[in-house]
């Protein structure tokens, strides 16, 4: 990549990625909408942050990122910046 700083960001975040366990990843992967796998990380991490017992356990957290994802695509819909019913 070279002297590229945005392409050093990107691998960043891919390396963030690749860390998390494979059904987070899956979990990401199949997201309607763009998640950071960095900020997951970072969440997981930190014990104070407010979601952090919300994301403790893989169960939970690929149940947390399925319930934020369908309530951003709610929330986008209701604004009308996605047809209803589209995925």
């Amino acid at each position: 990549m070279g002297n590229n700083t945005h392409g050093a960001g990107i691998w960043a975040r891919m390396s963030e990625f690749d860390k998390l366990p494979k059904a987070l990843r899956v979990a990401l992967a199949n997201a309607d909408h763009n998640w950071s796998g960095e900020q997951l990380n970072r969440v997981r991490r930190n014990r104070r942050h407010p979601h952090n017992h919300k994301v403790r356990t893989i169960p939970d957290a690929v149940a947390f990122i399925k319930q934020q994802d369908a309530a951003k695509h709610r929330a986008d819909a209701d604004a009308g910046l996605i047809m209803p019913g589209q995925r």
